[in-house]
């Protein structure tokens, strides 16, 4: 969710409408872990001034094994400017 948070932040106002998360694998203390985050579908939503965006994500172990399956769908509105 930080991640997500983090990128759509940088340019936009984001908005956490709904999170899935399901663990797939177990993970080791010293395991490194690559996270990815896809758009499957974003629609411009005039009630919500933003798009609604829908984002699969997944995390995979150094041997490619994926450990994390994950759904999100939130909102990305214009960052509001102050005078």
């Amino acid at each position: 969710m930080a991640m997500l948070a983090a990128h759509f932040s940088r340019d936009a106002q984001p908005l956490g409408l709904e999170f899935g998360i399901r663990l797939t694998r177990a993970v080791k203390a010293d395991d490194v872990l690559t996270m990815r985050w896809r758009v499957v579908e974003a629609k411009w939503k005039a009630s919500l001034n933003g798009y609604l965006v829908k984002l699969e994500g997944r995390a995979s172990n150094a041997q490619g094994e994926n450990v994390m399956k994950s759904t999100a769908t939130i909102v990305v509105m214009p960052k509001e400017t102050h005078a």
